[in-house]
């Protein structure tokens, strides 16, 4: 075990490790430390996150009470409703098993991010102020690497075709592509203001990406694509915590619902 190795040549080591599940032996646990605050997560998200299966379970530490309360609880969370029928009742629109395999369910989340405004900058002097296509995470199961082809069950094409279809402009990161991740990251940590305005504003873009790759990462809108499976078989879907958790304000929940 590395960290063991380690801990006997240099005492005082540290090791950050984030989504990690570890079998730690007993004589180890007592150097294993949980940081379980939220990073920036209104009230009103984190209670989503703290219904996921993973923390209700006990696989995931709950979090623990803030040393100061929030000035607020936060927007509530929005749901669209990913209508899905397999004896051909009315979906009104809906297509595919998965919500990413739908085009109308992509039209209506670039119409909720029309209406918070996100990307308007008539009343944002030099680009600020307001929200752009950069704040936003489109989030799921899904797999957006390059070699994943549109047909694939599991590739968001349809959900881009619907966000474009309204003018929403979108990117897809591969999870091997390291340099768009560190991209990702270095929005994420620029200071606020004219600067960070100034660097998001060259490529304004809605990021569309796989959950697993975004641990750390944070943007103040999230689009979390219900994971069916997580749906029908257990009690919360664990993209709660892999997804919901990466907003500093809005979440938007693309919900599976049979009909």
């Amino acid at each position: 075990m590395i960290y063991k190795a380690l801990k006997q040549r240099h005492i005082t080591v540290s090791l950050w490790a984030a989504g990690v599940l570890l079998e730690l032996p007993a004589d180890m646990e007592r150097y294993v430390h949980h940081l379980t605050q939220p990073l920036r997560s209104p009230p009103s998200v984190v209670r989503e996150v703290e219904q996921a299966d993973d923390m209700q379970g006990g696989r995931v530490p709950a979090y623990t009470a803030p040393p100061v309360a929030p000035p607020s609880d936060g927007p509530p969370v929005v749901t669209v409703d990913h209508l899905y029928s397999e004896c051909g009742g009315d979906t009104q629109g809906h297509e595919g098993d998965w919500p990413w395999r739908c085009e109308r369910c992509g039209q209506l989340v670039a119409d909720l991010l029309t209406t918070l405004r996100v990307g308007c900058h008539d009343h944002a002097p030099h680009g600020q102020g307001g929200l752009t296509f950069n704040d936003v995470f489109v989030l799921g199961n899904m797999k957006c690497d390059t070699d994943t082809t549109d047909d694939h069950p599991y590739s968001p094409a349809a959900f881009i075709r619907g966000l474009e279809s309204r003018g929403v402009p979108t990117r897809k990161v591969d999870r091997h592509d390291t340099a768009a991740v560190r991209q990702l990251a270095e929005v994420t940590s620029a200071p606020t203001g004219e600067e960070r305005a100034a660097g998001r504003g060259r490529d304004e873009a809605v990021t569309v990406a796989n959950e697993n790759i975004v641990w750390g990462l944070e943007r103040p809108i999230v689009v979390y694509l219900d994971n069916v499976w997580d749906s029908l078989c257990c009690a919360d879907p664990t993209g709660r915590v892999r997804s919901m958790s990466r907003s500093t304000a809005q979440v938007i929940w693309v919900k599976y619902v049979k009909r």
